[in-house]
C-alpha cells in the first residue's frame, strides 16, 4: 500500500455521487459559502435598489408612441382647415417608414394630425422625420401659423398633492398669495413642478368712446397700433468701452393700469401731448369667465404639486406636507391653506398592506413551523421570504425597464406573497420529512428540493399552451 492510498480524499462532487441529483441546487448545496455570498448579495442589492434606484409612483410609467402635429389656422372653418392643412400634412407624412396609422382632427381655427408609430421604431427618430416633412410644406395658406410637432409623452408627470388657498381676500390679493406659495414650493429642493388652477388670468381692458375718436380724428385701429408701438421693449445694440461692452435697451413695455394710462399716443407742434388716459378708460382686472372655484364655501385658488418621471411621488408629497405645516400659521388673517386630493394616500396604503402582510405571514410561518418542526428550519424558511422580494427589487432596478413601485406592481407583490410563503413551507416540510427518514445530511435534503423543483416545472409545462 502506497502513501497516496492512505491519504484522506476530498468529498466527491455531487455529479460523482451515485443516485444523487446534479444541477444548480446540488452545486449550491455542496458549496454553502457561495450560497451565503449570493444571499448577502441579493439582500444588499435589493435594499440599495429599494432606497436609491426605484421610484414610487401612483401609476406605472407609460411610453407613448403618439406624435401630434398642430397647425393653427385662425379664422378658418373646419372645412377650410381640412382642405388647407389636414390633407397637405397627410400627404407629406404618408410614406414615412415606421408610422402605423394617423388620426386627423379638423376644427375651427386648428388642424391636428395624431400619428401613432409602430412598436419596433424609435418614436423620436420618426418625429424628426415628420418634422422635416411638415416644415417642408410650402402650400399652407398664408394665414396659418408655424406647425407645432411634439411627442406626447404620457409619463411626463403625475399629481402628488393639491393645495387650496381660500378665505376672504380679494381676487387679486388671493392670486398674488397663491403665486407666492408656488414660488416657495418650487424653491424647495426636490419639488420642481407646481401649477396654479382655478384662477382667472389678468387682463387690461381699454375702452375708447366713439366721441373721443371723432374729437381727435382717430380710428380704433390706429389707437390699437399706437398702443402697440408705445408699449414695447427695443434693443439698442451695444457700446464698446474701455471697461467692456454696454448693452443699450429702451424699456417701454406697459404692464399695469398706470403704465397704460401714461402711454404717449401723439405729440402736437404746440408742445401738447395726447396720452391714452385722455381718450380712454383703462381697467386693470381679469378675463371674463363663467367658472369659479370655492373651497369650504369660500372663494379659493388651487395649487397642484407634480412629481416628474424621475422623482419619487412619496418624497415630493412629504416635502409638500412639511411646507404646509410651516406655512399654515403664517397665512393672513381670514385666509387658510389646506391640502386635499392626496394621491399618495392609496399608494402608501397598499405599500403598508404589503409590508404588514409580509411581516404577519413571516411570523405565522415561523410560529407554526417551530411548533411542528425544528426552529432552525423555521428560521431559514422565514428568511427566504424577504430574500425573494429583495431579489425582485434588485431585478427591477436593472436595465432600462422603467419599473416603479406603483399600484399595479404592489398588487402583484401582494398576490405573489402567498405563493412564495406556500412554496417556502412546502420545501421546508419536504426537507424535514426527508431528514426524519434518512438523517440530517446534504444527501437527504437536496433531493427533496430538487424533486419539488421538477414537480413545479411539470406543473408549469402542463398549464402552458
Amino acid at each position: 500500500m502506497t502513501e497516496n492510498d492512505t491519504a484522506p480524499k476530498p468529498p466527491p462532487a455531487p455529479s460523482e455521487l451515485p443516485g444523487k441529483e446534479t444541477g444548480l441546487i446540488a452545486w449550491f448545496a455542496y458549496n454553502h459559502v457561495a450560497a451565503n455570498l449570493l444571499m448577502v448579495s441579493i439582500i444588499l442589492a435589493g435594499l440599495i435598489s429599494a432606497f436609491y434606484f426605484i421610484n414610487a409612483s401612483f401609476l406605472p410609467k407609460i411610453n407613448s408612441n403618439k406624435i401630434s402635429v398642430n397647425v393653427p389656422y385662425l379664422g378658418a372653418t373646419a372645412e377650410e382647415v381640412e382642405q388647407g392643412v389636414i390633407l397637405r400634412v397627410e400627404e407629406a407624412i404618408r410614406n414615412i417608414e415606421g408610422i402605423d396609422r394617423f388620426v386627423s382632427i379638423a376644427k375651427d381655427g386648428m388642424g391636428t394630425v395624431n400619428i401613432f408609430t409602430e412598436q419596433d421604431y424609435d418614436v423620436l427618430e420618426v418625429m424628426d422625420e415628420v418634422k422635416t416633412k411638415v416644415d417642408g410644406i410650402s402650400t399652407f395658406p398664408r394665414e396659418t401659423e408655424r406647425p407645432i410637432v411634439e411627442y406626447d409623452n404620457l409619463s411626463f408627470s403625475q399629481t402628488a398633492l393639491q393645495f387650496q388657498v381660500y378665505g376672504d381676500l380679494g381676487e387679486a390679493e388671493m392670486k398674488k398669495l397663491a403665486r407666492d406659495i408656488k414660488d416657495d414650493l418650487i424653491a424647495i429642493d426636490g419639488i420642481t413642478t407646481v401649477e396654479i388652477f382655478g384662477d382667472r388670468e389678468f387682463e387690461i381692458s381699454i375702452e375708447v368712446p366713439e366721441a373721443n375718436l371723432q374729437k381727435y380724428q382717430l380710428s380704433l385701429g390706429r389707437v390699437a397700433d399706437l398702443i402697440r408701438r408705445a408699449s414695447i421693449n427695443l434693443p439698442g445694440g451695444a457700446i464698446r468701452t474701455e471697461n467692456g461692452k454696454i448693452l443699450v435697451q429702451a424699456r417701454g413695455q406697459a404692464y399695469w393700469q398706470q403704465d397704460f394710462e401714461n402711454l404717449l399716443l401723439l405729440s402736437y407742434p404746440d408742445g401738447s401731448q395726447l396720452r391714452l388716459k385722455d381718450i380712454a378708460t383703462v381697467r386693470d382686472g381679469f378675463t371674463d369667465s363663467d367658472s369659479y372655484a370655492r373651497f369650504n364655501g369660500r372663494p379659493s385658488i388651487g395649487i397642484v404639486i407634480f412629481a416628474l418621471e424621475n422623482q419619487n411621488v412619496l418624497d415630493v408629497a412629504s416635502l409638500a406636507k412639511e411646507y404646509l405645516k410651516k406655512r399654515q400659521p403664517l397665512m393672513p388673517e381670514g385666509t387658510y391653506l389646506d391640502s386635499w386630493s392626496d394621491f399618495t394616500f392609496y399608494l402608501q396604503g397598499r405599500l403598508s398592506l404589503m409590508i404588514k402582510n409580509l411581516l404577519l405571514g413571516a411570523l405565522l410561518v415561523f410560529v407554526l413551523l417551530t411548533m411542528f418542526m425544528h426552529p432552525k428550519l423555521a428560521f431559514w424558511v422565514v428568511v427566504s421570504i424577504p430574500i425573494c422580494f429583495l431579489g425582485a427589487l434588485a431585478m427591477m432596478a436593472m436595465g432600462d425597464f422603467n419599473l416603479t413601485i406603483n399600484q399595479l406592481s404592489l398588487f402583484a407583490f401582494i398576490l405573489v406573497l402567498g405563493i412564495v410563503v406556500d412554496d417556502a413551507i412546502i420545501i421546508g416540510e419536504s426537507a424535514h420529512n426527508q431528514i426524519s427518514k434518512e438523517g440530517h445530511s446534504i444527501e437527504s435534503v437536496q433531493p427533496a428540493a430538487a424533486e419539488l423543483r421538477r414537480q413545479g416545472l411539470s406543473a408549469v409545462s402542463a398549464i402552458m399552451p
